[in-house]
């Protein structure tokens, strides 16, 4: 087997008084396979961009590093790309920052794999990672203002993956990671989204993200301290209208700890969670966690059939517990709860038709039920409380059930 090393050796610290535009491109061609890579920098002074990639032929192969650092504004996408079918991203942006991005991509004709290291500190600052092939999409991504990111990210296919082991401390910020299965025609089948927000505060956030043939799923492990915090992490088939979800939020000073998992295949959406949530000393601090789902009568009237189960605490310095799981399929949409609490608060319900989507706190008072197609319930809770609640809707038998237990 024949095997070069090739190709070429980038390397520059740029020291302009503005903006430069810098564009790089490697590729490689194997009895009748190839990979590629293109590059495109704008970079301001005091940035300095290192990249060198080199290439195996007989079995082809491309590996790719690079490493930019400095201070200074900089947005740079890298794309690759295999014949095999394959593309994927790596696309970073900050302002007045400082820092790090430390880049390893390994291309193969039908495979991919990228590791993105991102350290940086700045006005605003976004790094993602994306990949897509004939059946899959995915990406993670991490975003901040006024503040720091520290983040790991890493891309495969196979499964189409993407991983992201992000910190962010910063005025606001976000963490979300997500994955698709693609019918023929780009269609979206299956999806599943895991996200996790913040002001005034700071994030630690492991997510995953994976697209199947007939199946996504995404997962998260996540701690926020913040003046203003949520979480929502959902999951949806389009083959039959199906979606599940669960979420979390506090304000006025809250600390929240989480695991989430949500998936979709070709008849069911599922979501669960399990959070704790903490108050502070403001006599206005909330925090509540809700577990959902759904499937669609008629979308283009905004006509649902759900259930939904929340529980909350609006007590200063208040311990809530709080585990949620949901369930939609064609035959059966059903939401369920328990929850220990230190603060009083409330825990509510709703199973039946409704109309809109829902929003604000608790999480569905954005909806509208149809009269006498839809039951709710809602219950006061008192400090040592252990709550239950459960909320069903079968539209084959017309039985919507709201059962919360304090």
């Amino acid at each position: 087997m024949r095997s070069y090393k090739m190709l070429f050796i980038f390397s520059s610290l740029l020291l302009f008084s503005d903006a430069n535009a810098i564009e790089i491109s490697f590729s490689a061609e194997d009895a009748g396979e190839s990979v590629s890579i293109f590059d495109d920098y704008d970079a301001g002074n005091g940035i300095a961009i290192s990249e060198d990639a080199k290439a195996k032929f007989g079995c082809l192969e491309m590996i790719d590093n690079r490493i930019v650092e400095g201070t200074g504004d900089v947005n740079m996408i890298q794309n690759m790309a295999g014949s095999g079918g394959h593309t994927g991203q790596s696309i970073v942006g900050a302002l007045a920052s400082s820092g790090r991005v430390e880049n390893h991509a390994y291309l193969y004709p039908s495979d991919l794999f990228v590791y993105q290291k991102a350290a940086l500190q700045g006005s605003m600052i976004n790094v993602e990672l994306n990949l897509q092939n004939t059946e899959s999409f995915a990406y993670t991504y991490s975003g901040a203002t006024d503040g720091l990111i520290d983040a790991n990210q890493f891309i495969k296919t196979g499964s189409v993956h993407a991983f992201q082991d992000t910190h962010i401390s910063a005025a606001s910020g976000k963490a979300e990671s997500f994955a698709e299965n693609l019918k023929e025609n780009q269609i979206q089948n299956n999806a599943a989204i895991t996200e996790i927000w913040l002001n005034n505060g700071e994030l630690f956030a492991v997510q995953n993200a994976d697209a199947l043939s007939r199946r996504s799923w995404v997962s998260q492990d996540a701690t926020l301290q913040a003046s203003l915090g949520a979480s929502d992490t959902r999951c949806w088939n389009n083959e039959n209208g199906n979606w599940a979800g669960a979420a979390n939020k506090g304000e006025f000073g809250i600390k929240l700890q989480m695991n989430q998992l949500a998936d979709a295949d070709g008849f069911n959406s599922n979501a669960l969670q399990q959070f704790t949530a903490e108050t502070s000393s403001a006599q206005n601090s909330y925090a509540w966690g809700v577990s959902e789902a759904r499937w669609a009568i008629d979308p283009d009237q905004s006509l649902f059939e759900g259930a939904w189960i929340t529980s909350g605490i609006y007590t200063a310095n208040s311990i809530l517990r709080f585990e949620g799981n949901s369930h939609s399929d064609d035959w059966i949409t059903t939401a369920a709860f328990s929850s220990e609490q230190t603060g009083s608060g409330v825990a509510s319900g709703v199973a039946g038709y409704y109309r809109g989507l829902p929003s604000g706190d608790p999480h569905f008072l954005g909806i509208t039920p149809v009269l006498l197609f839809s039951n709710s319930l809602s219950k006061p809770t008192v400090p040592s409380n252990q709550a239950q609640g459960n909320s069903q809707e079968n539209s084959e038998e017309t039985v919507r059930v709201v059962e919360i237990l304090v």
